[in-house]
């Protein structure tokens, strides 16, 4: 049997309302792609559902029942399972549009030895309609095989994100990337852990992923961040520990400026969500994260409050409050999320 192309993992947690739509986009090019449906211990109808694409379609769709450990759990048992030449995760609520699914895997069929990662332009989709669509036209040049040399800076409000890219599985392997379970936003660590092994690039600008945005509970609704400000603190603190950004100031400036961009971005969003809970424990964690910063890694340190959005979200006191809740207001007014 030929090597599959893609291997897509779509983790599941009581997704029966959801994940047939999901599941139905990526099958149509059913012979040239595997799709790893993870049970996360689902206890409404997802089980059945799972078993029902596993039966029928055998020959491309593997069904796996585990008991509930997160969306990262779920990417870490699909990618030790995968056999794909490349690795997607797909949300089991969203879907890919067909004719940027078409258009990936023929380039894949074309230049699939010469890539490390694919990026690709996707959606936010609110209830009926496209509410926006993220174009990455300004940091790489489309349809051309590209070191980190030929990428330029992002803008502050744009960022590489779990819709956008796709990891050669060899990569990832070598990356050894694994995510904390029971925890959300893991997607930006799997990003930034993943990145410094790549070494071609190519950018195709057409929209492939359809993200969903506007259920009630989402992750990324206001409250559910503020909720979950334990979450932002794990992820900022693996992201900042897992390697020394500095170091790849000498392997590249492009690679060493969207690593940096990365990190800002994800510890900018840590400061803010840890402060905004309210609570002692929040402010705790907005606190002990500064502090580790400041006394784990100074240069970082500098570089955020002085050099970066994130010092905006560093100032204690009432003015600090202030310009915390305004760089709040003004980030979603930028990003469309619910």
């Amino acid at each position: 049997m030929n090597e599959k192309l893609i291997s897509f993992c779509v983790p599941c947690y009581n997704s029966e309302k959801d994940m047939r739509k999901c599941l139905e986009s990526l099958l149509t090019q059913k012979d040239k792609v595997e799709i790893i449906i993870i049970d996360d211990g689902s206890k409404d109808s997802t089980p059945a559902i799972v078993d029902e694409y596993a039966n029928k379609y055998p020959e491309c769709v593997v069904g796996v029942h585990q008991e509930n450990g997160g969306h990262g759990a779920g990417i870490n048992k699909a990618l030790s399972l995968a056999t794909g030449k490349f690795f997607k995760v797909v949300d089991s609520d969203d879907w890919v549009d067909q004719e940027g699914y078409k258009a990936l895997l023929e380039k894949i069929e074309d230049l699939g030895d010469k890539v490390d990662l694919f990026i690709m332009d996707y959606a936010y989709f609110y209830v009926d309609r496209v509410k926006k669509i993220i174009k990455f036209h300004n940091e790489f040049k489309p349809e051309k095989v590209i070191s980190w040399d030929d990428v330029k800076r992002f803008m502050t409000w744009e960022n590489l994100t779990l819709h956008s890219v796709m990891y050669r599985r060899e990569v990832l392997k070598q990356s050894n990337v694994k995510l904390p379970e029971h925890t959300f936003y893991e997607d930006n660590f799997f990003i930034y852990a993943s990145l410094p092994y790549v070494k071609t690039l190519y950018y195709l600008p057409m929209t492939f992923y359809m993200y969903y945005i506007g259920r009630q509970g989402q992750s990324v609704s206001i409250e559910q961040m503020k909720k979950r400000f334990k979450d932002h603190y794990l992820i900022a603190h693996l992201m900042n520990n897992v390697y020394d950004v500095f170091q790849y100031k000498k392997v590249s400036k492009g690679l060493y400026h969207t690593l940096m961009h990365h990190l800002i971005l994800v510890n900018t969003i840590g400061f803010i969500y840890t402060r905004l809970n309210g609570t002692k424990e929040g402010l705790e964690a907005y606190h002990n994260l500064k502090k580790e910063i400041k006394t784990e890694h100074p240069k970082l340190y500098r570089k955020l409050k002085y050099f970066s959005i994130a010092g905006f979200v560093m100032c204690d006191g009432i003015f600090g409050k202030w310009l915390m809740r305004f760089s709040l207001w003004l980030a979603r007014k930028v990003v469309p999320f619910c």
